[in-house]
């Protein structure tokens, strides 16, 4: 445990500021692109977060914007000292000794990114559940987002249509997706910022070369390993399908003609693209 924790250290300590202005980055973005598909006022709006994470980053910022948010993850999650007893309790000592001494030691520097003017988070409810089988009635949400969770959910058909069952007729689904095929997407921590700096020692893209079970990670992330196209079947089938952006470029100086043979059943834009985003409506019936 000892070794997790100076890997996580290490990680957190060189990138900290960059995980913030990246949740920042997806926010802005988020914002703006909801504002344009639909003429809102962010504090009428009723918002779910699916994997909103320990920290629950987008809901603190959707708080303060006077939101009606619910952040909902299938570990405890909570604010303030009173979060980890639950922890403890729900998801055992080790999620709680890592959450306890990543919150101690970096979470204030990314709370001054993400909230400079200390306004503080509004109320955020939070509930513990899994995405395909949330206790909402139809028609809850105006707002459904959620930001690189999707690609630790085995079940996206099942999510997808929960998701299209609890959102309102006008509401919007808006799903960013780290993508498996890209150069980050093995969710090693030494390739999540790959243009900011990169490991000598792990070859690019491992994930797709074989190279999953020698180059272990920090933890087991749970990857589903599906292909952006595979999401684009899924949310054709089960939501009413409206936008797609391809979001953050990476890589490209680490795609070598070796590496673009060996891994050819890839699209380039596959590879280099670290994120997509998805952004649906409810599912019409047929009448």
């Amino acid at each position: 445990m000892l070794k997790e924790f100076f890997k996580l250290y290490r990680f957190r300590k060189r990138h900290n500021d960059d995980i913030a202005k990246m949740y920042l980055q997806f926010y802005r973005l988020f914002i703006d692109r909801i504002s344009e598909l639909k003429k809102i006022v962010l504090k009428e709006l009723k918002v779910l977060d699916i994997g909103s994470g320990k920290n629950y980053p987008l809901s603190y910022l959707m708080s303060m914007e006077g939101c009606d948010i619910t952040a909902l993850d299938p570990q405890y999650v909570d604010q303030g000292f009173k979060k980890y007893p639950g922890i403890l309790w729900y998801n055992g000592l080790r999620v709680a000794l890592k959450t306890f001494f990543r919150d101690i030691v970096f979470l204030s520097s990314e709370r001054k990114i993400l909230d400079p003017e200390k306004k503080g988070p509004g109320r955020i409810k939070f509930i513990r559940a899994n995405a395909e089988n949330t206790p909402y009635p139809d028609d809850s949400f105006d707002v459904i987002f959620s930001y690189c969770a999707f690609e630790h959910i085995t079940d996206i058909a099942g999510v997808l249509d929960e998701c299209s069952r609890i959102i309102k007729t006008d509401g919007i689904i808006y799903i960013t997706i780290h993508s498996f095929p890209s150069l980050s997407g093995g969710h090693h921590p030494s390739w999540f910022f790959p243009d900011i700096s990169s490991p000598t020692d792990i070859p690019p893209w491992f994930h797709l070369r074989g190279g999953s079970e020698k180059y272990r990670k920090i933890m087991d992330y749970g990857l589903n390993g599906l292909r952006p196209e595979q999401y684009r079947e899924e949310f054709r089938k089960r939501t009413y399908f409206k936008k797609e952006f391809m979001d953050r470029k990476e890589g490209v100086l680490f795609l070598s003609e070796k590496i673009r043979q060996e891994l050819c059943d890839y699209s380039e834009e596959e590879l280099l693209t670290a994120f997509v985003t998805f952004v649906a409506g409810k599912k019409q019936q047929k009448l």
